[in-house]
C-alpha cells in the first residue's frame, strides 16, 4: 500500500483515519508508536527525489498538527534495502541524514530515527539519531550485544531501541540486561498469511510471559509447558503448514526432532524452533500433511532427557 500521491504533496484519507485512531488509541494507555514513513516497495510510486522530501514534508506537517507527543518517526524501515534502489535519498547515508533533518524540522522537532537490516550500520545515521533504531532479525545473541555497543561507542547516552527482530524471545536478556528496548517479531502470525494479530498460544505467549518475568509479574505458563504450531485449520494455507515448537525457556534446550506419523521430517538446534527454517523469522512450509495426521516433536534438553509432544493434524 501506498498512501502518498505520486508527487508526495498529498496522502490518502483513509490512510490518515487509520494512523490517527493507532496514534490516538496508543496514547490513551500510555504508548509510544513509531510512524514509518517508507517501507520498502511503497517507495516505487513516488516520481524522484524530489516526491521523497515532498511526502517528508507532508506526513511531517500532519503529524504536527495534530499535535501528538507520542510519536517516533522512523524515516524509513531498513532503508539501505533493494527496493529504495529508484531512490538515492532514501538508500544512500547521506540522503537519509537529509530527510531525518527535514523530518524534525517539518514536524515540529519529533524524535526520529532510521533502521537498516541487522548487516548494516550507519554512524552517521547513528549521529543524527533521536532514538537510534536497529534491526537485528539475522543476528545471534552476541551479535546483537555487539551491536548495541557499537551504537552507544557512536552515541553514548540516546536511547536505543531494536524495534525489529524476530520470535525469539530468549534476546530479551540481551536487551533487557544492556537497557535498550526490543521488537518481538512473529513473521508468521503477524505478518505473512494467515495473520492472527491476537495473543496466540505458543510465540506470542511466550514472549508475553518473558517480559513479564522481567516486570516481576507472575503467570501461569511453566518452564516445561511446551507448544507445537502449525497445525489447525487457521493456521494453514493451501494445504501448506509452518511447523514450528515454543518454548519458554529455549536455553534449556539442545535439538528438537520433528516427526510425521512417526517419520523424521528435520531437525532445529536454534530458536525458534522450527521445522525448516530460512533464518530467525522465517521458514519453509510443509505441504504434504493431511488431516489425522500425527506430528510429534522431541525435545532433548541439554541435561540429555526428552520431552515428547504430539498434535492431530486439523
Amino acid at each position: 500500500m501506498n498512501p502518498y500521491a505520486p508527487d508526495g504533496s498529498s496522502l490518502e484519507e483513509k490512510t490518515l483515519i487509520r494512523l490517527s485512531k493507532i496514534i490516538e488509541a496508543a496514547d490513551r494507555i500510555g504508548m509510544v508508536v513509531i510512524v514509518s514513513y517508507f517501507y520498502g516497495p511503497m517507495s516505487r510510486f513516488l516520481t524522484s527525489d524530489n516526491a521523497v522530501i515532498h511526502a517528508v514534508k507532508t506526513i511531517s506537517h500532519y503529524l504536527r498538527d495534530k499535535g501528538y507527543t507520542n510519536v517516533i518517526i522512523e524515516v524509513a524501515n531498513e532503508h539501505n534495502i533493494s527496493a529504495y534502489a529508484l531512490h538515492p535519498i532514501l538508500r544512500e547515508e547521506k540522503g537519509m541524514v537529509t530527510l531525518m533533518d527535514i523530518a524534525r524540522v517539518e514536524s515540529g522537532g519529533m524524535l526520529v530515527g532510521c533502521s537498516g537490516t541487522g548487516d548494516s550500520f550507519s554512524s552517521e545515521i547513528v549521529k543524527n539519531s533521536d532514538v537510534i533504531l536497529i534491526h537485528c532479525n539475522d543476528l545471534t545473541k552476541t551479535e546483537f550485544s555487539c551491536r548495541i555497543q557499537q551504537c552507544k561507542q557512536v552515541k553514548p547516552h540516546t536511547p536505543l531501541v531494536c524495534n525489529e527482530d524476530s520470535a525469539a524471545s530468549s534476546r530479551l536478556e540481551v536487551a533487557f540486561e544492556q537497557h535498550v528496548s526490543w521488537g518481538y517479531y512473529n513473521n508468521m502470525t503477524k505478518q505473512e498469511p494467515p495473520t492472527d494479530w491476537s495473543i496466540t498460544q505458543g510465540e506470542d505467549e511466550v514472549f508475553a510471559t518473558r517480559v513479564a518475568s522481567y516486570l516481576g509479574i507472575h503467570t501461569a505458563l511453566q518452564p516445561e509447558d511446551y507448544y507445537l504450531m502449525g497445525l489447525t485449520k487457521k493456521e494453514t494455507v493451501h494445504n501448506k503448514r509452518w511447523i514450528r515448537l515454543s518454548v519458554l525457556h529455549p536455553e534449556y534446550v539442545h535439538r528438537v526432532d520433528f516427526y510425521g506419523n512417526g517419520v523424521l521430517l528435520g531437525s532445529s538446534y536454534d530458536e525458534p524452533y522450527m521445522l525448516y527454517p530460512i533464518n530467525t523469522w522465517k521458514q519453509d512450509s510443509l505441504d504434504t500433511l493431511h488431516s489425522s495426521d500425527e506430528i510429534q516433536a522431541v525435545v532433548t534438553k541439554i541435561d540429555g532427557t526428552k520431552v515428547s509432544v504430539t498434535a492431530t493434524v486439523e
